[in-house]
This record gives C-alpha cells, structure tokens and sequence, in this order.
C-alpha cells in the first residue's frame, strides 16, 4: 500500500482515531538524534514572548518544508 493511499483511508477516521493513529506512529519513530534541553526550551519561549524572535505559521512551516 502507497503512502498516499494510507493518507486517504486516514483522513476518513474521527479525529480522535488519527490522534491516536498519528500518536502511534510518532511513537514509532522513536526518539531523535538530538537533544534539546529544558533550558533550551525556557530560553526559546522567553525570546517568542520578548519580541526577540518572531514565530511563525503552520501554513509557513509546511511550506518551509516543501509540503
């Protein structure tokens, strides 16, 4: 089965079966090759709420990636 084809039976589930479906999945994945520290996490939302950083969207994130 294509990737595509696991999408468009996906998208046909409620929104708690692909929560859980996506949960899974990412649980699959296991843990990245990085780490990110609390501190380093503080330090990131202490520079969002200054104004010293600016977010951005989804929309802009999924374009980013080429999505």
């Amino acid at each position: 089965m294509k990737w595509e084809e696991i999408l468009a039976e996906a998208r046909k589930l409620s929104q708690d079966d692909r929560a859980t479906l996506l949960s899974a999945i990412i649980d699959d994945l296991g843990r990245p090759d990085y780490y990110v520290s609390d501190e380093e996490v503080q330090e990131r939302v202490r520079q969002m709420e200054s104004g010293e950083v600016e977010g951005i969207t989804f929309d802009e994130l999924k374009r980013s990636l080429g999505r």
